[in-house]
């Protein structure tokens, strides 16, 4: 780390403004171009899909409407064969015209499968040429059927013929099998109408083969036989187990229960059709023969049996709809995405060019100038222009005074916060370490440190690793700062100002209830991989937002399996008055089984009343998957306490703290006298109880601090 720390700071120093800004914009456009590009590949993806769905549903809705007209030419089949010689022209007719009209639907199915094809497809076009071949064959035996004498066509031969039309059906569904779960798995229209329409399909199918039993009774003018019956007996059966998951499916839309063509299907087939299908049935049960026709069962049943189809293409229409609407939004989310993400780069590419042009390079060489009049140097040649004259020196040189004391503040600064932070943390576990700031000039600075905590008692490391509490660099200017590597969160960071205690003191810390510290967040609060940027302060206000890519080890290749935490925080720090509000949010590693989303929000305040400073905090964690809290769904934490300065010297500290659902709660009492500038004695009682036990802690120590 100070091999790394020590190059990079040498590659800053040796570089001009200029090309640090070139790095910088750099960097961020390659970001930006990152994000905007994964957006862009989630938004083709879908778009991708739902055109999927969209051809999926044609070559399933062509399907669906060439297995009704193969199912429909059983009608005028069935009539030819139970018409005499010499069949009237009408009936040969109207099973040509129903054979063509299947053939032209067929032949459009097979123009949605255009070259060049892939495997898939290639299969489902032969999977379709193969059933249009067996369509031909039940074709050329019907043919034959009806061509022979009527004392030669017996029973038997009747119904192979319609028993060969009926197979042809399940070939067809089998070839549209793929498609279907293509077009379900896009259908945003749940529960799905697709599948409510193909039941309908073969609701239509089952009802037209119901019909077609009738055949070889009515073509040989006798009474149904047992065999016959029992077929009737197990199509109706079909039938109704069909209907039964229809209206199950239908219960839960009430809006297609409510419907017109719903009404209709129930009143017209399951009403007059099964009515009319009983009464023949009765007709043909009696032992004298029957005067109706196959002709005539086609002309009276088929129109009854439009319902199914009505039924069917209207829930078609309604899947079609909601294909063609989800593709047209996502089209627009894509061409949306694709014309915000062109203007921003633009906005930002000139955002830069502008910066560079009116800031960066005048900048450049005004410090120039300037800086060989502050070091007694001959100043460089002054160009013509705006900058010129005494308002262009008197401005330059305000500047370098005003870098000068903005460079000397946030050393003084740093200083400060390296005293302020040991004197907050030594309380508890020993640690050293090593932080340094360098100023690159105009106002720029590059920071590190690295800090590591050890057991005083035996001399081991602590946090399991040589840097643990602290392992990061960073670069400051006038923007803020910006650090990378391992780091505490912004909640250890800043929410410790809800406990006189702070985020140290071991059990009356307000990190016992407060969740930051249990682990989801990174270890003890401080998570690795982080890159956390912190604004300026500005009248006492302070905002810092950070993401970790890999908040603990695990050392995986795909980033979706490692813990990533996002950390925001805003705070507020001016005279007697302290507030912070601080936010985690855990994407937990997708490799682990159960993880939860994990989000922690934290409010604190104190006041400092000179004779006593209150302190209050507020807590929110959800769903933690490690610490005392694991497996709470919301907890709620509360933390109050009170710091009493006796002298000059001392102080005494008491807090309070409480955890609603996961039932922790704890109390402290502190004492700290200053024996110098550096060193100081402290006490602490503590106590912390948890669901089914409880620790109670005494301390008491000596702190030196250089």
């Amino acid at each position: 780390m100070l091999f790394g720390t020590s190059m990079l700071r040498r590659a800053f120093a040796s570089q001009s403004l200029e090309k640090v800004f070139f790095l910088l914009a750099a960097g961020m456009l390659l970001l930006v171009s990152v994000l905007t590009g994964m957006l862009l590949l989630q938004n083709w993806k879908t778009c991708s899909s739902s055109t999927d769905a969209r051809n999926a549903f044609e070559i399933v809705r062509a399907t669906v409407t060439v297995i009704e007209l193969a199912s429909a030419e059983r009608g005028p089949m069935n009539a030819a064969l139970g018409a005499d010689h010499p069949l009237p022209a009408s009936t040969l007719a109207a099973l040509r015209a129903a054979r063509e009209k299947t053939d032209r639907h067929i032949d459009a199915l097979l123009a949605l499968y255009a070259p060049p094809l892939n495997p898939t497809s290639a299969k489902e076009r032969t999977d379709f040429l193969r059933a249009r071949q067996a369509l031909i064959e039940a074709r050329k035996n019907a043919d034959q059927r009806i061509a022979m004498p009527r004392d030669q066509l017996s029973t038997e031969l009747v119904w192979d013929t319609v028993s060969r039309m009926v197979a042809v059906i399940p070939e067809w569904q089998a070839a549209m099998a793929g498609q279907v779960g293509v077009a379900m798995q896009n259908e945003i229209d749940a529960p799905g109408v697709l599948s409510l329409a193909l039941l309908a399909s073969d609701l239509r199918e089952q009802a037209g083969f119901l019909g077609s039993l009738y055949t070889p009774a009515l073509t040989a003018h006798r009474a149904l036989t047992l065999d016959e019956h029992y077929r009737i007996e197990r199509v109706r059966g079909r039938i109704d187990e069909l209907w039964a998951l229809i209206n199950s499916r239908m219960a839960t839309r009430p809006d297609l229960a409510a419907s017109l063509m719903y009404a209709t299907l129930r009143q017209r087939y399951f009403g007059e059709g099964l009515d009319y299908l009983d009464q023949v049935r009765g007709a043909l049960t009696s032992s004298y023969s029957t005067r109706i026709s196959t002709g005539e069962l086609a002309a009276t049943y088929v129109p009854l049996m439009g319902s199914i189809t009505q039924f069917r293409d209207a829930l078609l229409d309604r899947v079609s709809q909601s294909i063609q609407v989800h593709r047209e939004q996502a089209l627009m989310l894509l061409v949306v995405t694709l014309v915000a993400t062109a203007l921003l780069v633009a906005a930002l590419a000139l955002a830069l060019v502008q910066l560079r042009r009116k800031v960066i390079r005048p900048f450049g060489l005004v410090t120039r100038i300037i800086s060989a009049i502050a070091h007694g140097t001959t100043p460089a040649r002054i160009p013509a222009g705006r900058h010129q004259g005494e308002v262009g020196d008197v401005f330059a040189a305000l500047r370098v005074l005003k870098d000068s004391s903005v460079v000397r503040k946030r050393l003084e600064s740093e200083r400060d916060r390296l005293i302020a932070d040991l004197a907050t943390q030594a309380e508890t576990d020993s640690r050293w370490g090593l932080r340094g700031v360098e100023d690159l000039g105009n106002g720029y600075s590059v920071v590190f440190r690295l800090e590591s905590g050890f057991h005083a008692s035996n001399g081991t490391e602590a946090q399991g690793r040589l840097f643990g509490r602290w392992a990061y660099l960073g670069l400051v200017g006038d923007f803020g700062e910006l650090r990378a590597g391992r780091q505490q969160v912004l909640s250890d960071s800043w929410g410790g100002v809800g406990s006189p205690f702070g985020t140290s003191w071991g059990g009356a810390s307000a990190s016992v209830t407060s969740g930051y510290n249990d682990g989801d967040f990174g270890n003890g609060g401080r998570a690795n991989n982080a890159f956390i940027y912190r604004t300026p302060v500005w009248s006492g206000w302070q905002a810092g937002l950070g993401y970790s890519f890999e908040a603990h080890d695990n050392n995986k290749f795909a980033t979706a399996n490692h813990d990533r935490v996002w950390t925001a925080g805003l705070r507020y720090r001016d005279g007697p008055l302290s507030t912070a509000l601080t936010y985690e949010h855990l994407n937990p590693d997708a490799s682990v089984p159960g993880k939860l989303n994990s989000r922690n929000l934290q409010v604190a305040a104190a006041y400092d009343f000179d004779v006593l400073k209150l302190h209050a905090g507020y807590g929110n964690l959800r769903n933690p998957n490690i610490g005392p809290s694991a497996g709470v769904r919301r907890v709620n934490s509360f933390v109050t306490g009170v710091g009493v300065p006796i002298n000059g010297s001392s102080k005494v500290l008491a807090a309070y703290q409480r955890a609603t659902s996961s039932h922790i709660k704890g109390w402290g009492l502190g004492y700290e006298h200053d024996l110098s500038k550096r060193t100081n004695i402290y006490a602490l009682l503590d106590r912390v109880d948890h669901r089914e036990s409880h620790t109670l802690q005494s301390v008491v120590g000596l702190r030196h601090h250089f």
